[in-house]
């Protein structure tokens, strides 16, 4: 579902119940770049989409201050998808995309993304002996078991890598190329994996 008016755009309209539909919508002036044509946020969850990472990755390596990248990965969300469906399963992302919003918006110094449909990231300039806390918190949201239907609930798996970037020579695309192959390690392990960009 998609549709233009007064300004706003709308991406999503879901069932609520039998009588109320909920709608996703996007102010145009805030959702675009300044190119006029390219959306920066996911349009189900309203966090910030994959391009927009790239673009503020670009601007941190500008800064060349070093900052971390923490990319996290629902790993049981096909099989969540196969048995319940794509409602169920869309509902169960925004609820989680909600929590971590409202866990890591709290800091200035956090932005949150979501760049595909089972992955989010973090880019934050605390220190990295700090990120610590970060985690703890990411962990905790996923300790809870969330609704996953009127009668249902269920627990989301997830690994998590970090990438501690201080090399400010390397583009973004090699910085993103080292994320992933951090986050590869991390779904071997079975659990967090930490790296340090040198």
């Amino acid at each position: 579902y998609s549709n233009l008016f007064n300004g706003w755009f709308a991406t999503r309209m879901m069932k609520y119940d039998e009588n109320r539909f909920v709608m996703i919508a996007h102010s145009l002036s805030k959702d675009l770049n300044y190119s006029g044509f390219v959306p920066i946020h996911d349009s189900l969850t309203s966090l910030y989409n994959k391009h927009k990472f790239q673009e503020d990755l670009n601007n941190s390596l500008q800064q060349k201050i070093p900052f971390n990248i923490l990319i996290l990965e629902i790993s049981n969300l096909d099989k969540i998808n196969a048995i319940y469906g794509i409602y169920h399963t869309d509902c169960l992302i925004m609820e989680l995309s909600a929590q971590l919003k409202l866990l890591l918006h709290k800091s200035k110094l956090v932005e949150t993304y979501k760049i595909s449909n089972n992955q989010f990231a973090i880019i934050n300039f605390i220190s990295y002996a700090h990120n610590s806390n970060i985690i703890d918190q990411i962990n905790d949201v996923f300790q809870k078991n969330m609704k996953i239907t009127s009668t249902e609930k269920i627990k989301l798996n997830h690994v998590m890598s970090i990438n501690h970037i201080q090399n400010f020579h390397k583009n973004s695309l090699q910085i993103l190329e080292e994320s992933f192959q951090t986050l590869n390690t991390a779904k071997k392990k079975k659990l967090l994996s930490l790296e340090f960009n040198e």
